[in-house]
């Protein structure tokens, strides 16, 4: 109950529909930045996962109720509560999921400071057309893009 009210929460937060979850509303506002946005998206100005929405609602009811039971007996453990203990010190329990697919993960990217012609892009090497996760071509600005040229390049590289 307290990680599907913290997410409702959120959902408002971020400005979402009612029936929405924070893995859904990300999805849609990444999609938005994408679309309307030059530069890479920064994963801080999405809505947090789902998962990691649990564990800080899980720490925000903790904190509330070791404030407001001050001098009784109530002892809740932090580590059932989004904390893991971690040499002697409590630390936040971020998320229980990968950060991204392995696939994803694995995903090959230049880092080419030039035109991405030879075979030194990584890219390029393995037969791949350069992405947006590529370091400073972004798949656009080079010549291992799957983007079509206009016919002024075309004719350029006849």
């Amino acid at each position: 109950m307290i990680a599907e009210t913290g997410e409702k929460l959120l959902v408002d937060i971020y400005k979402g529909n009612d029936g929405d979850t924070l893995d859904k509303l990300r999805l849609v506002k990444y999609h938005e930045k994408v679309f309307t946005g030059s530069k890479q998206v920064q994963p801080k100005v999405l809505p947090p996962t789902s998962a990691a929405a649990k564990y800080h609602s899980y720490r925000v009811f903790y904190q509330v109720q070791e404030w407001a039971c001050l001098g009784t007996s109530l002892e809740l453990m932090p580590e059932e509560w989004g904390f893991q203990l971690q040499r002697g010190q409590l630390l936040p329990v971020h998320t229980d999921i990968p950060p991204a697919p392995e696939e994803l993960m694995n995903i090959i990217r230049c880092g080419c400071t030039t035109d991405c012609s030879s075979q030194r892009c990584s890219c390029r090497k393995v037969g791949l057309s350069c992405t947006t996760a590529c370091g400073q071509c972004r798949g656009i600005s080079c010549l291992n893009s799957m983007l079509p040229m206009d016919e002024e390049e075309e004719e350029t590289n006849i």
